[in-house]
């Protein structure tokens, strides 16, 4: 119950709805035990709600507290405390920092198999190179995050990176042409079923 309140409350925040995940938040910390990765997760998303109202000393106290929870006990919940992490680095200019983050939060997302977070962590870290100015690597990134959205059929996820891959193929000179057509493939239903990793 705990972890799918905890779910919920991320789909929440997602939707800008920080009032309900914080109420769902709370249902979640009084039914969590007080480690393992369920309680690891529900700090997680506290954190993010921290980071969304610019507390972000706070933030990383309950990132401390949720990396001692989860203590290495499920892929998930340290890839998304690492994803987590990164963007409060990006937010606090350390792009470096940041980068480390997203990218052992890649890896992780990698060895669970959880295709969702590996395509948010390409994205994050396109936006990184992109910031750098290194275009090429950017597109790298979010060429490969926006297959992957595409393969998992969320539309709204490839339609807000879409306009970005076409301008760093332009930046580039990359032609995206059959990336396009195929994610038009994918969005239609004519997807395959292996994510490459």
């Amino acid at each position: 119950m705990a972890q799918a309140l905890s779910n919920k409350a991320a789909i929440l925040i997602e939707a800008d709805d920080l009032a309900g995940a914080e109420v769902l938040l709370d249902e979640a910390q009084l039914l969590a035990r007080e480690t393992g990765p369920v309680y690891a997760m529900v700090l997680n998303h506290r954190a993010v709600l921290l980071m969304m109202a610019n507390r972000t000393d706070d933030a990383v106290t309950l990132l401390d507290q949720a990396d001692a929870a989860a203590a290495g006990d499920g892929f998930n919940a340290d890839a998304s405390i690492r994803f987590t992490r990164g963007r409060l680095m990006m937010k606090n200019g350390n792009n470096a920092a940041a980068m480390s983050h997203f990218q052992h939060a890649l890896e992780l997302d990698r060895q669970a198999g959880f295709t969702r977070g590996m395509a948010d962590d390409l994205s994050a870290m396109s936006a990184i190179y992109e910031q750098l100015g290194e275009d090429e690597a950017a597109l790298d990134c979010l060429d490969r995050s926006i297959k992957i959205y595409a393969l998992l059929e969320n539309q709204a996820k490839v339609l807000e990176n879409l306009g970005r891959l076409e301008s760093l193929a332009l930046k580039t000179g990359t032609d995206v042409r059959v990336t396009v057509h195929f994610i038009n493939q994918w969005l239609a239903g004519e997807a395959v079923d292996v994510i490459c990793r």
